[in-house]
């Protein structure tokens, strides 16, 4: 881009200017809307400037501290500084940066010292060629170039960069992290004590630095570093280059704590929005825009420059922790939300923890407009990521692939109504391991071609796996609502609950051809309301035997279709339309198989089996043909085969042969009520929504109630003809 023309001087609010931009009328504003000034600003200090005034008497003028206020329109020739304990409000300011450098940096961004120093891999012990070091040293950052993290591009090293511990002579000390590579002759920085107390509010700032790819942290727009208490209150700021060369970061964080960032507008910026980088911790983001960003509007990384050779930007790393994000709002972004760990120095893991965003609205030109993924190496994230109403050009709106996750939680997604079949899943969940994936509330509108997919899981390893609240109310062609598309995946538990389907085909729980050799040891499934499918469809063969329970399915084709071993529990069902078995046996893999039914109606046959798999059932009241089955003492079915006598029959293992029985159908248990959804978490500001209306108080009961292994079956009472006695028989059915 060519960049913007010359604006007002007071430029509309935030707001304001973000819907103007959209539509193409950014500069077409003449009146000013002044953004909200801050209480104590009447009384600050004022400094009036005009596009050529001395960028030093600024600083100079900055240097003090304290409560300030700048009006005018200037264009700097070097970035302005601003010191700890300053509030600058820039409400009624235009400030344009210089051609090759920040618009404005903090006080302890700038080294008080520069040297050259020595580093052996593995080791913290820097050794520098000038006396820098001294027991003041002690709890200062320092960054030595290029011997720091390379997971992910060899040729883009980062900084060692980490904290004095000790100082053993003026030119040796030992710092918190190790080298991850040996150097002699590395340009080393030692920066001065952190900065606290900073407040930037309102202003409109450009950033016309073109850094040709070059990758430095002057590139950035706003550079801050080593500081805690930094507040950023309704700032506009754009880049006057292109996408990916004109400048960096618009708003740039490293090593930062207890940091705020609230209504903010991002216009036509070369690279992220805001971008914070390791360490930084207590972070709150709200009220974000952005029209036209080059790369991400919101970013996370814990280790960053890992994009290009060369690249200057990793100049410290570390993990993140104690991050909200609130209401981001963007169009033409290539993503709204981008978070991303790696290793570190020396090849340590980095993590990103108790991590919670909300309210992510808009279009993004990238594949989703929420991505967590691994980038310098694998990623560890654990968090909460709620209230997505925003798309992408193809992906999913929710997309993590990670190594290594935490406790995830995906909430309230929605796919609208116009746009493509989600085929790679509204929410796609990626890890090697995790140790619990929990979704709640995906919604798809669209009626678009092709098999739409609510939660796409491609887990190598996962302890817990809860659904619930998914949802298709549109007569879509195909809607699975899980749908597992690793091979090998092992899951310890998976819950699906409160499930519900118009569309025309689709699953509950469907098992991709590519998933071979998956291993669930428990799934449960709970309120279940389909007009077309089955609760379990397997395309490929499993591992080991899973123990299915399926309480209160209404409508729908069938229970299972299975290609493993399993024990099928089905309680408190209805399919009045149901055609076929309703525990299909697809696969030699799919043996052994139990079923055990009670308090369900279903018009037709229980079990189908495409060769002689091992089968036994617990039925009395939905029809199987007994001829297929290999029965346990004590089973009871309602036979609608030719080889044995119709109607209610009961296996007797000790003679070896069916008898007739009957078995009077018990009254219905009740359905479990949904558990009630619980906030995203505790750090997150709601956002507004209208009031709901009223609804009944649900019973707080498990999101599914699992069946007990062995059933008990109603109490059988036998004909005058056939009087087996089963009262040692540990399996509880009808005698």
């Amino acid at each position: 881009m060519s960049g913007l023309p010359s604006l007002a001087p007071t430029l509309p609010s935030r707001r304001r200017a973000l819907g103007l931009a959209a539509v193409g009328a950014f500069t077409a504003v003449t009146a000013a809307v002044v953004t909200a000034r801050p209480s104590w600003a009447a009384a600050a200090p004022t400094m009036s400037v005009v596009p050529r005034t001395p960028t030093a008497s600024v600083n100079s003028w900055l240097a003090s501290g304290g409560d300030k206020v700048l009006r005018g329109t200037i264009v700097l020739t070097a970035p302005l500084v601003i010191p700890s304990g300053t509030h600058l409000d820039a409400s009624s300011a235009s400030i344009t940066g210089p051609a090759s450098d920040n618009v404005l940096r903090n006080r302890a961004s700038v080294p008080t010292a520069t040297t050259t120093a020595s580093v052996r891999a593995g080791s913290a012990v820097v050794t520098t060629k000038a006396a820098v070091f001294s027991s003041a040293s002690v709890g200062r950052a320092v960054q030595v170039l290029g011997v720091g993290p390379r997971a992910a591009r060899a040729g883009a090293p980062g900084s060692m960069y980490g904290r004095v511990l000790s100082v053993q002579s003026p030119t040796k000390a030992t710092l918190s992290v190790p080298a991850t590579s040996t150097a002699t002759a590395a340009t080393a920085y030692l920066f001065p004590p952190d900065d606290t107390d900073i407040t930037i509010t309102g202003g409109t700032w450009t950033n016309r630095n073109a850094n040709g790819l070059s990758q430095t942290t002057a590139a950035h727009g706003l550079l801050i570093r080593r500081a805690s208490g930094v507040s950023l209150l309704d700032l506009t700021v754009h880049s006057t280059g292109s996408a990916q060369t004109g400048g960096q970061y618009a708003v740039s964080f490293g090593d930062v704590r207890n940091v705020t960032v609230e209504d903010v507008a991002f216009v036509d910026t070369a690279s992220d929005g805001v971008h914070f980088q390791g360490p930084s911790s207590s972070i709150a983001v709200r009220r974000i825009t952005g029209v036209r960003t080059g790369d991400d509007l919101v970013a996370f990384t814990t280790v960053d420059g890992q994009s290009h050779d060369h690249s200057k930007l990793g100049d410290c790393e570390g993990d993140i922790t104690d991050v909200t994000v609130e209401d981001v709002d963007g169009r033409s972004c290539l993503c709204l939300l981008k978070v991303t760990s790696g290793t570190g120095a020396a090849g340590v893991q980095r993590h990103i923890r108790r991590f919670t965003a909300t309210g992510l609205a808009g279009t993004v030109t990238g594949s989703s407009p929420v991505q967590i993924v691994d980038y310098a190496g694998p990623t560890w994230f654990e968090g909460t990521i709620a209230n997505v109403t925003a798309t992408g050009s193809g992906g999913p709106a929710v997309n993590v692939a990670v190594g290594t996750l935490g406790n995830l939680v995906v909430q309230d997604v929605q796919w609208p109504a116009g746009r493509p079949a989600s085929t790679t899943g509204i929410v796609r969940v990626t890890a090697t391991s995790a140790s619990s994936v929990t979704v709640r509330g995906i919604t798809n509108r669209s009626v678009g071609a092709g098999g739409s997919v609510g939660l796409a899981l491609a887990l190598a390893s996962v302890g817990t796996v809860s659904v619930s609240g998914i949802a298709c109310p549109v007569l879509a062609p195909k809607f699975d609502s899980v749908r597992l598309v690793r091979a090998n995946a092992k899951i310890g538990t998976l819950s699906v609950s409160d499930d519900t389907s118009a569309a025309r085909d689709g699953n509950v729980f469907a098992i991709d051809a590519v998933a071979k050799g998956y291993r669930i040891t428990k799934a449960s499934f709970a309120r279940i309301t389909r007009s077309s499918g089955s609760v379990w469809v397997a395309d490929a063969d499993g591992t080991t035997s899973t123990a299915i329970t399926v309480a209160g399915l209404q409508g729908g084709r069938a229970f299972a279709l299975l290609r493993s071993p399993a024990h099928v529990s089905v309680q408190n069902g209805s399919q009045p339309g149901a055609s076929g078995a309703a525990v299909r046996l697809n696969s030699a893999a799919a043996t052994p198989v139990r079923v055990v039914v009670a308090s369900t109606k279903r018009p037709g046959a229980l079990v189908s089996r495409t060769a002689s798999q091992r089968v036994s059932a617990v039925s009395p009241f939905v029809t199987v043909d007994a001829a297929l089955l290999t029965p346990a003492d004590g089973d009871v079915v309602l036979n609608n085969g030719k080889k044995y006598s119709s109607g209610q029959i009961v296996w007797n293992a000790k003679a070896k042969q069916w008898r007739k029985t009957t078995v009077k159908e018990p009254a219905p248990t009740p359905t479990p009520t949904a558990t009630p959804k619980p906030a995203p978490t505790a750090t997150a500001t709601p956002k507004p929504t209208a009031t709901p209306a009223p609804t009944a108080t649900p019973t707080p009961t498990p999101t599914a109630t699992p069946m007990p292994t062995a059933t008990p079956a109603p109490t059988a009472t036998a004909t005058p003809t056939d009087t087996p006695s089963l009262s040692s028989t540990p399996e509880p059915v009808a005698g």
